[in-house]
């Protein structure tokens, strides 16, 4: 998962208001993401990043800001675009982890977890 802000610069309905309007988390790379908007206490999902930044930053109006690793590169092709994932044993972290891109993510490349790098 990768952690977003929402931050806009020009508000044209009136609504969502400008600077940071919503926080999201990317699930999977180039897949559904969740958002909030504090402002009103709601929720809302979409199926992917490009489908979001369709509908909130049209014409300039808004950029989504990373939280989480916007600079790594991807483990396994060296593609920029790529986020930090966690190993999971039986729901808990182990503290491995690995970066991927989402080209490599659907290719089905077998994940290698190993520490952070610090």
């Amino acid at each position: 998962m990768r952690r977003f802000v929402l931050n806009r610069s020009q508000d044209v309905t009136g609504i969502s208001g400008t600077g940071v309007i919503l926080n999201g988390v990317e699930h999977i790379p180039g897949g559904l993401c969740s958002v909030y908007w504090p402002k009103y206490g709601t929720t809302g999902q979409y199926p992917s990043m490009k489908v979001l930044e369709a509908i909130h930053c049209y014409n300039g109006n808004a950029v989504v800001e990373w939280l989480d690793n916007p600079d790594r590169n991807c483990e396994y092709c060296d593609n920029a675009d790529a986020y930090e994932m966690n190993e999971m044993d039986q729901g808990q972290r182990t503290g491995n982890v690995t970066a991927i891109c989402k080209d490599c993510w659907y290719s089905g490349v077998q994940l290698v977890f190993h520490e952070p790098h610090q």
